[in-house]
C-alpha cells in the first residue's frame, strides 16, 4: 500500500513538471510573438488596417473600398470618399437604411461596410462665360455667386440689368427638363431710377442653363459733309456709318482757306492787298468742334459745316518817314536802338523818349498820402512836344508820319513821394508817431497789427492795435493809436498784499508797479507815449467811477466786451452793468475778438500765455473792482472766461498804452 502511493508521489511530479515547461514555452512563444508582431523589417510598429466597402446608393454607381488604418475618425473618412458630379455628401450611415448616422468622432475599429447619403446638386451653366458679370443670382433671397450649388425646390431668381451704353440682345433661361424661357418680354422688365433690368424667378428641379449676350448701343453717323474726315481710331468712317456708344471718333477739315483777290492800296504809310478769307465751322449735334477734335459717342450723330466769307486788307511793306531835329536834352530810342536826327523811321515805329527834369527844391512842406510821406517840391519841368502831342519822360509814340520834336519848360510846386512808410511791425517808434500826429494812422496801420517790443532786461513783449482815436488824453482830445499786449508778461503779480479791492485802480499795488514796467521800454517808445484818462469804480462795493491819469494800464470789462454783452450776460456783470459800462468802451480789436460774446462764455481768443504766448495759459488781471464784493478784482480765467477772484492771487500781466 505504501509503494503505490510513493508511485502515485512521483506521477504528480512528473505531471507537474511537464505543465511547468509547457507554461514556459507558452509564454516564450507569446512573448515572442508578442516581440515580432507588427514589426517591419526595420523594426517599427505598425498598427492594424482595416478595409472598408464604400455604397453609394445610387444606381449605377458600384461599390468600392478603401483601407484605413485603426483609429481612423469618421471626419478624416469623409476626406478619402469619392466625390460624385452633381451630388454633395449629406451623411454616412451604418445601416443600408440610413437609419443609424455616424458622428464625425466615431472611431473605425474593424472592417465594415459604410452607407454613404447622397443629394442632387444643381448648376448654372453659360452658353457664353464672357457676359457672367452682367448676371447676378439669389437663393431662397439670398445673393449667391454664379457657380454656387443649390437643391432641389430652391427658389432661384436671376437678374440681368442693362448697363449704360448697352444693350441686352438675348436672355433665355432654362431649368431642368422645362422649357427655355426668353426673359426678354414684358413681363419680366423691370425698371428703377432710370436703370432697366430683366428678372425671372424659377423654382429648381435641374441644372439651369442661361443664354445671355449683350451688345453696345448702336447709332447711325449722319451725312459727313465734303471736306470732313472721321476715324473711328484709324477706320476711316463714311456717311451713315454704324457707330456705337463710347465710340472715339476723330474728326478732322480745314479751318481757314485764303485767296488773294488781286486788288491793292496804299494807306498809312503801308502797302495793302485785298484777301478773301474762307472759315468752316464743323458743328456735331450743335456743338462747334475744331479740327482733330475728338468725342464719344452717346446719341445719333448730325454734322453740319458752316462756311463764312469776308474779305480785309492785309498790310504790306512800310513807307519811310523822317525823325526831326532831336533836342538837347531829348533822347529817342527805338526798342533800344538809339536815333539821331539823320535816322530813318517807318510808320508803325514805337518810338520811346527820354529827358531830364531838373531845377527841384523842396519848400519843407510834408504830408502822408497812399502809404508814403510826401515832401513838397518845386520843380522846373520839361515838356516834350511830338508832332503836336505832349509826351511825358519815358513816354511813347507811334509813328504815322514825319516826327517833328520841340522841348518847352514850365516851373510848378507839387507833391513827391519822399518814401514809402514801414509797416507797423518794422516802422520805428518816431515815424509811427509822426504818422499819428498827422492823421495818418487809420491810413498806414490797422487794428489787430503787431509789432515786438524788447524791455531793456531783454523780456520781449508782442503788442497789437486796439483802436484809433479812442482813448481820451489827460491833455484834452483823442489819443491817435490805443495799443496793447498780445499776450502775458513772464512774471505774474498780486493786484493787492491784501485781500481787498478798496482804494480800486488808483491805489493798487500793480499800478505802481506798472511804472517800473515803464522804465523798461526803449527811450525812444517813452518819450512818445501819452497819459490818457481811464475811469474806475474806486472798490469796496462803491458805486463811485474815479478818473485816473495813466501812460500804462490794465484794461476793464467794458473795454473788452460791448455794452450788449455787459447788460444782457453773466448776473457778475449784468446786475451793475450801469456801472460798469462808464468804465470805458469796447477797442476795436475785442470787438473784432468777442463781438457781443457772454464774459461767462469760454472764449478761446481771450486766453493769454506767460512768457509772450511761449509758457502756460494763466488768469490775467482786469482793473475793475467787483462792485459785488470788497475783495475780489475782475479778471479772465486761462479758460478765456471773466470771474472775480481775490486781489492777493498771482495772475499774469496784460496792459496798453497809447501814442
Amino acid at each position: 500500500m505504501g509503494n503505490k502511493t510513493r508511485v502515485i508521489g512521483k506521477s504528480k511530479q512528473i505531471i507537474i513538471a511537464v505543465i511547468s515547461i509547457l507554461v514556459i514555452a507558452i509564454i516564450a512563444v507569446i512573448s515572442a510573438l508578442v516581440f515580432t508582431w507588427g514589426k517591419d523589417d526595420s523594426g517599427e510598429n505598425q498598427g492594424n488596417e482595416y478595409s472598408i466597402v464604400v455604397s453609394c446608393g445610387i444606381d449605377g454607381v458600384s461599390d468600392y473600398s478603401l483601407t484605413v488604418k485603426e483609429g481612423t475618425k469618421i471626419r478624416e473618412l469623409k476626406g478619402m470618399l469619392r466625390e460624385l458630379d452633381g451630388y454633395k455628401i449629406d451623411g454616412i450611415y451604418k445601416d443600408d437604411a440610413m437609419t443609424n448616422p455616424y458622428s464625425d468622432n466615431d472611431i473605425i475599429s474593424s472592417s465594415t461596410k459604410i452607407y454613404i447619403k447622397f443629394i442632387k446638386v444643381y448648376r448654372i451653366n453659360f452658353d457664353n462665360e464672357g457676359f457672367k458679370s452682367s448676371i447676378s443670382v439669389s437663393i431662397d433671397g439670398e445673393p449667391a455667386g454664379l457657380n454656387s450649388t443649390f437643391m432641389y425646390g430652391a427658389n432661384i431668381t436671376i437678374r440681368a440689368t442693362q448697363k449704360i451704353g448697352k444693350e441686352i440682345t438675348k436672355f433665355k433661361v432654362k431649368a431642368g427638363s422645362g422649357e427655355t424661357q426668353d426673359i426678354l418680354s414684358e413681363i419680366y422688365r423691370h425698371e428703377d431710377n432710370g436703370v432697366v433690368y430683366y428678372e425671372v424667378e424659377l423654382t429648381c428641379n435641374g441644372d439651369i442653363s442661361i443664354e445671355y449676350n449683350e451688345t453696345k448701343t448702336p447709332f447711325v453717323l449722319g451725312n459727313i459733309p465734303t471736306g470732313v474726315t472721321i476715324k473711328r481710331g484709324e477706320e476711316p468712317l463714311s456717311s451713315n456709318s454704324t457707330i456705337y456708344f463710347d465710340d472715339k471718333l476723330t474728326f478732322t477739315y480745314i479751318e481757314e482757306t485764303k485767296m488773294d483777290t488781286g486788288k491793292t492800296k496804299q494807306e498809312n504809310g503801308y502797302h495793302y492787298r485785298e484777301v478773301k478769307t474762307i472759315t468752316y465751322v464743323l458743328k456735331v449735334n450743335g456743338n462747334t468742334l475744331k479740327s482733330d477734335d475728338t468725342i464719344s459717342v452717346s446719341e445719333n450723330i448730325n454734322l453740319i459745316l458752316d462756311t463764312n466769307v469776308s474779305t480785309a486788307w492785309e498790310q504790306g511793306e512800310l513807307v519811310q518817314y523822317s525823325l526831326g531835329t532831336i533836342p538837347d536834352g531829348v533822347i529817342v530810342t527805338r526798342h533800344g536802338e538809339t536815333l539821331d536826327s539823320d535816322s530813318v523811321i517807318y510808320w508803325g515805329d514805337e518810338l520811346t523818349f527820354a529827358y531830364t527834369e531838373t531845377s527841384v527844391v523842396l519848400t519843407g512842406n510834408t504830408k502822408f498820402e497812399s502809404g508814403y510821406k510826401w515832401a513838397e517840391k518845386a520843380t522846373t519841368t520839361y515838356n516834350l512836344s511830338v508832332g503836336g502831342k505832349t509826351i511825358a519822360n519815358g513816354g511813347k509814340f507811334t509813328v504815322d508820319g514825319n516826327v517833328e520834336l520841340l522841348l518847352s519848360s514850365t516851373t510848378s510846386t507839387n507833391w513827391k513821394e519822399s518814401y514809402a512808410l514801414a509797416s507797423f511791425a518794422d516802422a520805428s517808434w518816431a515815424e509811427i508817431n509822426e504818422v499819428a500826429e498827422a492823421d495818418y494812422a487809420t491810413e498806414a496801420y490797422k487794428v489787430g497789427d503787431k509789432k515786438d517790443i524788447t524791455l531793456t532786461d531783454g523780456e520781449v513783449l508782442t503788442f497789437v492795435i486796439l483802436g484809433f482815436n479812442h482813448d481820451d488824453l489827460t491833455s484834452g482830445g483823442k489819443a491817435k493809436i490805443s495799443i496793447g499786449m498780445e499776450n502775458l508778461t513772464e512774471t505774474k503779480f498780486k493786484m493787492n498784499p491784501t485781500t481787498t479791492n478798496v482804494g480800486g485802480w488808483e491805489s493798487c499795488e500793480i499800478r505802481t508797479m506798472l511804472s517800473d514796467y515803464f522804465d523798461k521800454l526803449p527811450d525812444d517808445l517813452k518819450e512818445k507815449i501819452k497819459a490818457v484818462n481811464k475811469n474806475t469804480n474806486e472798490g469796496g462795493q462803491s458805486k463811485n467811477i474815479v478818473t485816473t491819469s495813466d501812460k500804462l494800464w490794465l484794461f476793464s470789462p467794458a473795454e473788452i466786451f460791448s455794452p450788449t454783452a455787459i447788460k444782457n450776460g453773466w448776473s457778475l456783470l449784468r446786475d451793475h452793468a450801469t456801472y460798469y459800462t462808464q468804465e470805458g468802451t469796447q477797442y476795436e480789436f475785442y470787438r473784432n475778438l468777442v463781438g457781443d460774446e457772454d464774459p461767462n462764455n469760454k472764449i478761446e481768443s481771450l486766453i493769454k500765455k506767460l512768457s509772450n504766448g511761449n509758457g502756460e495759459a494763466s488768469m490775467w488781471w482786469l482793473r475793475s473792482p467787483s462792485i459785488s464784493t470788497k475783495l475780489s478784482i475782475i479778471c479772465i480765467e486761462a479758460s478765456g472766461k471773466l470771474n472775480g477772484y481775490n486781489s492777493t492771487f498771482e495772475n499774469g500781466i496784460c496792459f496798453g498804452f497809447c501814442l
